[in-house]
């Protein structure tokens, strides 16, 4: 039987949680002790050596930024579907109720699934710009929120071209507007 989370292993859960969410990537154990109440590297290490025994989390020990959140792979919940996303428009802009949800894998959100929301693409306009998003997949976003990642990828509002793009955050520009934060991509793959 599963014993009692400490408090602290709540906390470095769900900064991890959120942390990857943010980010994308699995933070590295100087990261978890300056965002949480953790005061070393090695409390860091032994309390995800805990998370691992009761079946949490899983990482390599010798390999930085290992750390892989067990949610259990059948878990999954709705967001709402936003709509299309066309490369001559913004974003569309979530509303209180939608029409259609998407069911997503628990996995693929982290911890701040109420933020997020879902667009399909439309058109292949998107394959150089981004990183091969092609037609019809499917993009897990959120509104950004706090401090923006270098590495992350935005959705963006190029008022001059009057064009929707992809960029990293270390490439946004001031002629940008961010209209979401990229979480994951879900491709869609059409039987033929």
């Amino acid at each position: 039987m599963p014993t009692e989370l400490s408090s602290r292993q709540r906390e470095m859960l769900a900064f991890i949680r959120e942390y990857i969410g943010e980010v994308g990537y699995p933070p590295s154990h100087r990261e978890i002790v300056g965002g949480t109440d953790t005061s070393s590297t090695s409390n860091v290490a032994y309390n995800l050596r805990r998370l691992r025994e009761e079946g949490f989390v899983e990482f390599d020990e010798f390999t930085s930024r290992s750390i892989r959140l067990v949610d259990g792979s059948a878990a999954a919940f709705t967001i709402p579907l936003a709509g299309w996303l066309n490369s001559d428009q913004p974003l569309p802009a979530p509303r209180k109720h939608f029409p259609t949800v998407a069911i997503v894998p628990s996995q693929l959100m982290g911890a701040r699934q109420a933020d997020a929301f879902a667009v399909h693409v439309r058109g292949w306009w998107l394959a150089e710009s981004a990183r091969g998003i092609a037609d019809g997949d499917l993009l897990i976003v959120d509104r950004p929120g706090g401090r923006l990642a270098e590495a992350a990828s935005y959705i963006t509002w190029n008022s001059p071209t009057q064009q929707t793009e992809i960029v990293y955050g270390r490439d946004l520009g001031e002629t940008r507007t961010i209209s979401a934060r990229l979480r994951c991509l879900v491709r869609t793959m059409v039987a033929p």
